[in-house]
């Protein structure tokens, strides 16, 4: 919405309106979260080295992916958004509103404080928001594909086979969204209209296309991309951790403690000498009986 002011669709026409950004923020929480929160844990969690204290939640790699993925989504909806309203012909109803919106602006001018904005919804407007706002929900579909695998490819056969609740959570978003725009007098209240197949095959190109991208930037970003991020935030102390410290003898005795914990209940657990002023703590074989050195398996 913010940008389709700066780049000025169609006299500043809005792609989305509030309670297609409220549906969106609520139906994608909940099916895409409940998604990823049954996603299974990934091969190798057991021997990734324990998170540093004082890291920050929100670091540089968070950064840069609200960054890059939120920049593909607007060009996406609003390439979409723009692009249909382009290809569809003005009718007597459009003009007519164009020529209420410059009377309210001249009324506007003359009065004194602000006045309610009537929500346009021609035949033209309503198809390019259906457009828009289904475009973003498969948008962000396609991004949570691409969650399940933070770091490894999301183009692996366990993409299919490990998660069926990832399935059923896109088909009951699509079953909704296809409701929202063709159910007569829901698809009103959404200021939604029926859009051809067309505009469907574009709104999976797209989807495809974020899947694609966020992809390669897997496999590019962290070796080209995050360098100059990191030289970018060090001397400003942006999305860094500045509280990291060495380890102490306590807090490797933490880790010992939790690593001991989870071998009792039959998980897998990294071996590993607990020597003071290691980062991570060495990894080393696992002790076979009590009072060796590592973790107590």
């Amino acid at each position: 919405v913010f940008f389709a002011y700066i780049v000025d669709i169609d006299g500043h026409q809005v792609p989305l309106t509030a309670i297609q950004v409220l549906y969106v923020n609520m139906i994608t929480s909940v099916t895409m979260g409940l998604m990823l929160a049954m996603e299974p844990a990934e091969d190798d969690i057991m021997q990734r080295p324990p998170r540093r204290k004082g890291k920050r939640l929100f670091g540089k790699m968070v950064f840069w992916h609200c960054i890059f993925v939120s920049g593909i989504m607007v060009v996406c909806v609003l390439g979409n958004f723009a692009y249909t309203l382009n290809n569809i012909e003005k009718s007597a109803e459009d003009y007519l509103y164009e020529a209420e919106k410059a009377a309210d602006k001249i009324t506007k001018d003359q009065a004194s404080g602000r006045r309610a904005v009537k929500v346009p919804k021609t035949a033209r407007l309503m198809e390019a928001r259906a457009v828009a706002f289904n475009m973003l929900v498969f948008a962000e579909m396609a991004y949570a594909l691409n969650c399940r695998f933070l770091k490894e490819s999301a183009f692996n056969f366990k993409m299919f086979t490990e998660n069926k609740w990832c399935w059923v959570s896109i088909a009951v978003t699509t079953v909704l969204q296809i409701f929202l725009t063709y159910t007569p007098g829901v698809r009103e209240v959404f200021s939604n209209a029926p859009i051809g197949g067309a505009s469907w095959a574009l709104i999976l190109a797209c989807s495809l296309a974020v899947f694609v991208l966020v992809e390669i930037e897997k496999v590019i970003g962290i070796h080209y991309v995050m360098p100059h991020i990191k030289s970018a935030c060090a001397p400003r102390g942006c999305c860094t951790g500045d509280g990291e410290h060495e380890r102490t003898q306590s807090e490797l005795n933490q880790v010992q403690f939790f690593a001991s914990g989870a071998s009792t209940f039959g998980l897998p657990t990294r071996a590993g000498s607990a020597n003071a002023g290691e980062r991570h703590g060495a990894q080393g074989p696992v002790a076979g009986a009590a009072g060796t050195s590592g973790y107590n398996v």
